[in-house]
């Protein structure tokens, strides 16, 4: 049960702390190491691809991946993936692409600066927040994780 709890505070961490890792693979593998060994969860630092074992009835906005995080194995793997979209409108987008792939909406809301959703299909549990990168455009966060039994 302690990896349901550091798991996502590992995660969040990651996110927060770690976004200049994308490309340095000998920095990479040596955060993951240390991770893995204080947390005992296995981490796959942040990536420009989605994880090949990501949950394909989970559905992506077809956009640019800007960083893939991955943490945990089997039942408690979870998985934060960033990608660019055009706005913050996008989330009706993504939000009829989540019904569409037979999930339900459990939150929604839209400040204008920016967007956030959940979803879960009884299997998987995802949350969406699209925010401003910046200058540079309008980023949705997925958190995606198996839907607590």
């Amino acid at each position: 049960m302690k990896s349901r709890i550091t798991a996502p505070i590992v995660l969040a961490f990651v996110v927060l702390a770690f976004p200049a890792l994308t490309g340095c693979s000998l920095i990479q593998g040596q955060v993951e190491g240390v991770v893995e060994q204080a947390t005992g969860t296995d981490i796959d630092l942040p990536s420009s691809e989605v994880p090949e074992d990501f949950p394909a009835e989970v559905p992506l906005y077809d956009g640019e991946i800007a960083n893939t995080i991955a943490l945990g194995t089997g039942d408690e793997k979870v998985y934060s993936i960033s990608v660019r979209v055009p706005g913050v409108e996008t989330m009706d987008e993504i939000a009829a692409d989540f019904e569409a792939a037979g999930f339900e909406s459990t939150l929604s809301g839209n400040t204008g600066d920016g967007a956030t959703a959940a979803f879960d299909n009884g299997t998987w549990s995802a949350v969406v927040v699209i925010v401003a990168e910046g200058d540079t455009g309008w980023i949705a966060q997925y958190a995606v994780s198996r839907t607590a039994q």
